[in-house]
């Protein structure tokens, strides 16, 4: 379920963005969206697995804890509890805690994507990016 939410999401996302910045070398492709997605949930179950292989009883109480945090919302929401058994039959709280670890995997990418980036730039020399660039002949100095 989570993964057919995720796979219309980017690919509205990746329409949105296609139609605001055109055609460039940079655009995102369907496939290309649709790749990542695949890429990001298989990660994530790998990475679940690791942590579950590796300590069970955190993962077992994270799933314990984010099902009643749902059970507590479809309560508030609809007190006579059909919510609640739209959510247990959908297994949303077993989604959110898969969808915490694809956004911490996300992130940590994006950050890793950056630094790497800035990393390139000052080692480049490019002075909009904050590198170091070599001072003109005649240009005086200046702090």
């Amino acid at each position: 379920v989570i993964g057919a939410i995720m796979l219309v999401v980017t690919l509205v996302f990746t329409a949105l963005r296609n139609m605001v910045l055109g055609s460039g070398e940079r655009r995102m492709t369907v496939a290309r969206a649709i790749s990542q997605v695949i890429a990001l949930v298989v990660l994530s179950y790998i990475v679940l697995a690791a942590i579950w292989w590796y300590d069970a009883r955190l993962v077992n109480t994270a799933f314990d804890a984010s099902k009643a945090m749902m059970e507590q919302v479809a309560a508030a929401i609809d007190p006579a509890g059909r919510l609640e058994l739209v959510f247990r039959t959908l297994g949303l709280g077993r989604h959110l805690v898969m969808a915490c670890i694809m956004m911490v995997l996300v992130l940590m990418w994006v950050m890793l994507k950056w630094m790497g980036r800035g990393a390139r730039s000052l080692v480049a020399g490019r002075p909009e990016a904050g590198g170091l660039t070599k001072p003109d002949e005649g240009a005086p100095l200046s702090l």
